[in-house]
């Protein structure tokens, strides 16, 4: 045994002194011995001794079993011999002094330390540095501990110029969306928050109070011209487009609308809420139970629902609540409205949760919207489809039809599939409807601009048509699909590399990425009702602000790296009912479709033929007709296929009215 040293040299007697070094306790650290401690519990002609000598207790392991040991480090041997309150007994008072002072050295040492993990500069010391450069056996990670002050100040805004550098290098030079939208915190202060979106990702870059800002017409249109500017200079992206919650919300609009026009299906909602306490989200399946219960455990049911209440008031009113639901669900014309009310509701709920998506391309949209048109105008209720179809075509005034019907155009995998004759859809019409709206487009002027917007009209009149470099698309467009899908951005992408349709392709790009909804200032809004609450509503906007933006890049680098998994979507409609839900049938569909053979009291038809599409359904039966019969005549002959086109033209008035595919 050797007397352990204190790492730091001193010219006093150092307090590691006081312990002796024995033998290794683990592959770092030996076992320490108190010398008061080993010469209290030494025996008489030991404790006679004016010194201890080492040798002689060399072969001795009494103060090994008596004596005990701590680890040897600094840190433990200073806990032994001072020990809180209850200081060492053995210890002299030498070694209590000294210990005193290391403990006073530790504690400066630990406060220094914590103030250079803040600074970045940790001074870890040359021996601990020699220690872990020459040993490289465990990577050591240095966890900073930070005050709220740090958090919530110098920490948070080099956080937030760091999301601000990304989102610069995202959105530079690029087109953009702009949407905005306003909500109230918990202090009632109005709030906007202003996002752009670029190929429909989108990024908070203002959230600002809007409380003393007036609300009439110019005041609002200033603001918004001050957010396009302030965008545009700051970001260095060019704002094509401004999107409000007016699209986002005609899905509640048209629930609005339907809950009004039909009095029944109100009051049969608000019948299946009350008893939304005795079945929650499986009226299907446990109707014929809850039937049989209400009719064979009447009693039983009412006994249940009154239980153990004395009074008598409060018995009756009970027993009347029990015996009201109980009689509902008995109802045959109940159960009826309800399955009508459902099968109307559905479509309705399917179209909002399209209009509310990040990724709800304006072609979508459209066909969202016309299918739940045709779900109201083939609607067995005479009376409740002419007042919806009357509410539907007022709802399309507000929407932009000239940028939903372009971009349904530029669908290669739709294009004039759904427009029937009366749409009036002409080549001329179709390229100066496409050209109108990219003019506002192009940022180039003068002859530059009259070259590129030549450039775009020549593009879609081949489009049309399906020649110059699109004539192959039609025999192509089968094996392409079956590799990429119906995606039409993949589809215009490869597009942009041939010069010929590369300016009508960038076009579409930046057509078919115009998000028509707010749902990302929603989201952020959400955030802020989680950060802003009743215990921290002095929490000021710019800093909720940056919480927001760091908050929403960690999570992106999150999902990223695949630290947090993304909710997959639920499935709130079948497969089956989703593949007739909000369908638009081709206008060749519609000609070859059942329903132009239903002949009942609800679709009942003259037989008189009064219009040209009329005729030309008749002619297409009798041509059908007339093949069948020559098939018949002649086995050895097969019948040629034969495709009927049909080519219109599109209204470009700036009212279109929903016809009839």
């Amino acid at each position: 045994m050797v007397l352990v040293h204190c790492y730091n040299a001193s010219s006093r007697k150092p307090t590691l002194g006081y312990f002796y070094k024995g033998e290794k306790q683990n592959k770092s650290h030996f076992k320490a011995y108190c010398f008061g401690c080993i010469k209290n519990k030494a025996p008489a002609h030991i404790k006679n001794e004016p010194a201890l000598d080492i040798k002689t207790m060399k072969n001795e392991s009494w103060y090994k079993q008596d004596a005990g040991h701590v680890l040897g480090v600094k840190e433990s041997m200073v806990a032994h011999i001072l020990r809180g309150e209850r200081p060492c007994n053995h210890a002299s008072k030498e070694a209590k002094k000294e210990a005193t002072i290391e403990r006073n050295k530790l504690r400066k040492q630990g406060s220094k330390r914590g103030r250079d993990s803040e600074d970045g500069n940790t001074d870890q010391g040359e021996e601990d540095n020699t220690c872990v450069a020459s040993s490289k056996k465990r990577q050591v990670v240095d966890l900073r501990e930070y005050k709220q002050s740090t958090l919530v100040g110098s920490l948070l805004d080099a956080e937030y110029e760091l999301v601000e550098e990304e989102v610069k290098q995202d959105v530079k030079d690029k087109d953009v969306v702009l949407t905005c939208d306003g909500v109230k915190d918990i202090s009632k202060n109005s709030l906007t928050g202003v996002n752009i979106s670029v190929e429909t990702q989108p990024h908070l870059i203002d959230l600002y109070n809007s409380t003393p800002d007036k609300k009439d017409s110019l005041s609002m249109c200033e603001s918004f011209e001050k957010m396009i500017d302030s965008a545009e200079s700051i970001y260095g992206c060019r704002i094509i487009a401004m999107g409000m919650d007016n699209d986002a919300h005609q899905g509640q609009l048209i629930l609005h609308d339907y809950l009004k026009v039909n009095p029944e299906a109100n009051q049969t909602a608000e019948d299946a809420t009350d008893l939304v306490g005795w079945f929650n989200n499986h009226g299907r399946e446990i109707e014929q139970p809850l039937r049989i219960a209400a009719l064979s455990h009447r009693d039983d049911v009412i006994a249940a629902q009154v239980g153990a209440e004395k009074n008598i008031r409060n018995a009756s009113v009970l027993c009347s609540a029990a015996t009201e639901h109980l009689d509902l669900i008995n109802d045959n014309n109940f159960w009826r409205h309800l399955h009508s009310v459902v099968e109307d509701l559905e479509p309705i709920c399917y179209t909002t949760n399209i209009f509310q998506s990040d990724r709800a391309r304006p072609d979508v949209v459209l066909l969202a919207f016309v299918g739940l048109y045709l779900h109201f105008k083939n609607h067995t209720d005479k009376q409740l489809s002419l007042a919806m179809t009357k509410q539907l075509e007022k709802r399309w005034k507000s929407f932009d039809q000239h940028l939903l019907i372009a971009a349904l155009i530029l669908n290669p995998y739709k294009r004039l599939d759904h427009f029937g004759p009366d749409a009036n859809a002409n080549p001329f019409g179709l390229n100066s409807l496409i050209s109108e709206i990219s003019f506002g487009w192009l940022n180039d002027l003068g002859e530059e601009r009259r070259k590129c917007l030549q450039s775009v009209s020549t593009a879609v009149t081949h489009y049309l048509a399906m020649t110059g470099p699109f004539q192959h698309w039609p025999e192509q467009r089968a094996s392409w699909e079956a590799i990429h899908g119906n995606d039409p951005i993949i589809f215009w992408q490869q597009m942009t590399t041939d010069g010929r349709t590369a300016d009508l392709a960038h076009f579409v790009l930046t057509l078919l990425s115009i998000v028509l909804n707010t749902a990302s200032n929603e989201r952020s809004f959400s955030d802020l009702k989680v950060k802003k609450t009743r215990l921290r509503n002095r929490l000021g906007t710019p800093k909720v602000k940056k919480m927001i933006k760091v908050g929403g890049r960690i999570r992106r680098h999150h999902y990223n790296a695949g630290l947090r998994t993304r909710c997959k979507p639920r499935k709130n409609h079948s497969e089956e009912r989703l593949s007739t839900l909000l369908h638009v049938p081709q206008y060749a569909e519609a000609l070859d479709g059942p329903d132009s053979d239903i002949d009942d009291d609800l679709h009942r038809r003259s037989p008189l033929v009064r219009s040209r599409r009329e005729w030309r359904r008749e002619f297409i039966k009798w041509a059908e007709r007339a093949r069948a019969e020559d098939s018949g005549d002649d086995d050895d002959n097969e019948p040629q296929a034969s495709t009927v086109k049909v080519v219109g033209t599109l209204d470009n008035h700036p009212s279109h009215t929903i016809r009839e595919s």
